[in-house]
């Protein structure tokens, strides 16, 4: 009989302690998810902003309010040297102020593409957060879901072994009835001691199933 109770109750004890590891594990992922999923959010917004910038391309190159301020603040200070050199109004003159648009064009138009890309490559960027996130979290969820089936899997283990014990408990109970141990002498009766317990089958869960045994 002690053999029957040390299994029951030790088995409850195991699975107390396995339910309280897979709560943990599966709260664990729980809060992991909720605090990344704001950077998964925005990824999903990065992805969906690049994608929109990509196909709009960098669109028609227009002088921005910087790019006009800059330039009067280059021509202002082009004519002050032209007039402090007395080339004002000259064919140098001219000449210089013709090569100083193009360049200041030029360089406008790289600065506009510059943006465009490093505007893209940002959103790139920001997409490519909300992936690694995802792939963490897919992680973080496989390894959590190997973890809890392994404690399920422990469980099962557990149940089983308790049955058999109960089973040899019972066993020993009958032998030692059967043997004389009340008094009386007597052989053992087979197949009645339920040593058959250990011939169960189990489900996944350790429980056993009881039209398996042996008849």
């Amino acid at each position: 009989m002690g053999e029957i109770i040390g299994s029951i109750v030790g088995s409850k004890k195991k699975d107390k302690y396995a339910m309280q590891a897979k709560d943990a594990i599966w709260n664990m992922y729980q809060e992991t998810k909720e605090n990344l999923t704001p950077w998964l959010e925005a990824g999903k917004e990065g992805l969906s902003a690049y994608s929109q910038e990509v196909l709009k391309g960098p669109g028609e190159y227009s002088e921005s309010p910087e790019y006009k301020w800059l330039r009067d603040q280059g021509l202002r200070s082009f004519n002050k040297k032209a007039a402090a050199s007395g080339t004002l109004g000259g064919g140098a003159y001219d000449k210089g102020l013709m090569a100083f648009n193009q360049n200041f064009a030029l360089q406008g138009k790289s600065n506009f593409l510059r943006d465009y890309y490093n505007r893209v490559d940002s959103l790139g960027q920001l997409s490519n957060t909300g992936l690694n996130t995802a792939n963490q979290l897919g992680q973080f969820g496989q390894n959590a879901a190997n973890s809890v089936a392994g404690i399920q899997m422990q469980r099962g283990q557990n149940k089983a072994n308790m049955w058999n014990g109960i089973g040899r408990g019972i066993d020993s109970g009958i032998g030692f009835a059967f043997g004389g141990g009340f008094g009386g002498g007597g052989a053992s009766a087979p197949g009645t001691g339920l040593s058959a317990m250990n011939t169960y089958k189990f489900d996944s869960y350790g429980n056993p199933l009881f039209g398996s045994a042996p008849r």
